[in-house]
């Protein structure tokens, strides 16, 4: 999962602005993936519907533009940041309030816990698992241009990012 999280978080970008390329395609490693697993019987007897809980995680954990702010020449973006940062804030959130002033929280009628996908396909480098990034150019940009710029970056990557190993 960590490996997956560096591979899209920091060496995707890092190799999308080299010249020429168009796009990275990560594959292989495990996808965190956060399971909230109702109680049948809770949510029965508060007369609460799944599709409720679902909707109710779907829009409080987003990103939500708030607008713009000038302050002489420049102009920032405000966001409203709503998006899960841990397994307790998801525990935390509020679904219901009983008879008005009584608050339900999700850990009150679901577990809440840190898992991963289900493993659809397995990669494997030198017999280890592994994640590949798969570069793509961008059309009419020169090969080997590319493939030198890619080159730079990697070396650069294998210097500068602990724990990771990139080789083509």
């Amino acid at each position: 999962v960590t490996l997956r999280e560096i591979a899209e978080n920091t060496l995707s970008p890092r190799l999308e602005r080299a010249q020429g390329v168009a796009a990275v395609t990560v594959e292989g490693g495990l996808r965190r993936q956060v399971h909230v697993s109702l109680s049948r019987e809770k949510i029965t007897a508060l007369n609460l519907s799944v599709d409720r809980v679902v909707n109710l995680l779907r829009t409080e954990n987003q990103n939500i533009p708030a607008g713009e702010v000038s302050e002489g020449d420049a102009t920032f973006l405000v966001r409203s940041q709503g998006q899960f940062t841990s397994l307790d804030d998801i525990r935390n959130l509020v679904v219901l309030t009983k008879g008005g002033t009584i608050p339900v929280y999700l850990r009150d009628i679901a577990d809440v816990t840190d898992a991963t996908e289900d493993r659809r396909s397995a990669m494997r480098i030198n017999g280890r698992p592994g994640v590949r990034l798969r570069i793509q150019k961008q059309s009419g940009g020169n090969t080997v241009d590319v493939a030198a710029g890619v080159r730079a970056e990697v070396e650069r990557i294998n210097r500068e990012v602990p724990g990771v190993r990139l080789s083509i």
